[in-house]
């Protein structure tokens, strides 16, 4: 499989970039996305630390997204991979929280970091009450749980004000190009 190849390619530029902008003075996580066949790669840890010690980057430095379905698919494999990552200092994200069917147990038996409101409840809660009180739930059951709080395609200064009044964490998308 190609993508096995490009995806350990990716992570390891993620890291060299990451090195790069600590050179700067602008030390940030990078965030890396993995897609199933990445995921299940049976040298998973072993490669994150190749990246990492190959760019010599923190393990602080580095974010693995796992998008929520992939990881509802399997919730002990998760676990067991999430607890390998954060036990060598590497952060763990669930991404495009929303729109599977997480089991909120098997969240908290994850050691994940934060969780990531897919883009398309952002989109709605502005417009749609019923949205606006999923994506409200969602920031409180994650700060209940201790983690942080990702909303995915802001693209509005309404979305960002109504996830200001919500007290989310932090916020991506296209109103900040």
């Amino acid at each position: 499989s190609v993508v096995l190849p490009i995806g350990e390619w990716v992570l390891e530029c993620a890291c060299a970039q990451a090195v790069h902008w600590q050179s700067e003075g602008r030390a940030m996580r990078v965030a890396v996305n993995l897609s199933a066949p990445e995921f299940h790669r049976h040298d998973l840890l072993d490669v994150v630390l190749r990246s990492l010690k190959a760019a010599d980057l923190s393990p602080q430095l580095l974010e693995i997204e796992i998008s929520e379905t992939l990881v509802m698919e399997d919730v002990d494999y998760s676990g067991k991979i999430f607890r390998g990552l954060a036990g060598i200092g590497v952060q763990v994200a669930i991404d495009n929280f929303g729109t599977g069917y997480s089991n909120l147990a098997a969240l908290k038996r994850l050691a994940i970091r934060a969780l990531k409101i897919d883009r398309g409840l952002i989109h709605t809660c502005g417009v749609d009450a019923e949205s606006r009180s999923v994506v409200a739930a969602m920031v409180s059951m994650a700060d209940a749980l201790g983690l942080k709080v990702v909303a995915e395609g802001v693209e509005t200064r309404e979305q960002l004000v109504l996830l200001h009044d919500l007290v989310c964490d932090r916020a991506q998308g296209y109103l900040f190009f």
